[in-house]
């Protein structure tokens, strides 16, 4: 299985999604799950951010790039969330300061500040991951 991030050159991705919208049936949904370029975490921690995931994500998305990318295919855009989990905020913290020891997720300090990145995050529309559910026209 391939994901559209994971892809070296821009225009396979696309390939790939006009591939997708090609054999999905007019009215067929397709879901399109992947890390979120603007994403609170990865302003804060930039290159440490873990969603980042180098080597393997190659390009990510904004809701916004990520919506031009379906439209061009024929899919029109059905809902957009943007999840938040304190998880990836944590293990981008151990990422960032290079933690080899215990765990960020197993201190009650840094795991209780990590909750307060959720409703940040969701409240700035700047979660985690991209949950697009995209409509065949």
């Amino acid at each position: 299985m391939r994901y559209i991030e994971e892809f070296r050159d821009p225009k396979a991705a696309k390939a790939l999604l006009a591939e997708i919208a090609r054999v999905t049936k007019p009215g067929g949904t397709v879901l399109i799950r992947t890390p979120n370029s603007r994403a609170l975490g990865r302003a804060w921690f930039g290159t440490w951010w873990y969603a980042n995931d180098v080597p393997r994500h190659l390009f990510l998305y904004s809701a916004k790039n990520l919506r031009v990318l379906a439209i061009r295919h024929g899919l029109e855009p059905a809902r957009l969330t943007t999840p938040v989990k304190p998880k990836l905020v944590l293990r981008s913290l151990d990422y960032r300061l290079g933690n080899r020891g215990r765990p960020s997720k197993k201190r009650k300090l840094r795991k209780w500040l990590s909750k307060l990145y959720v409703p940040l995050a969701k409240a700035t529309g700047r979660g985690d991951e991209l949950f697009a559910l995209f409509r065949k026209t």
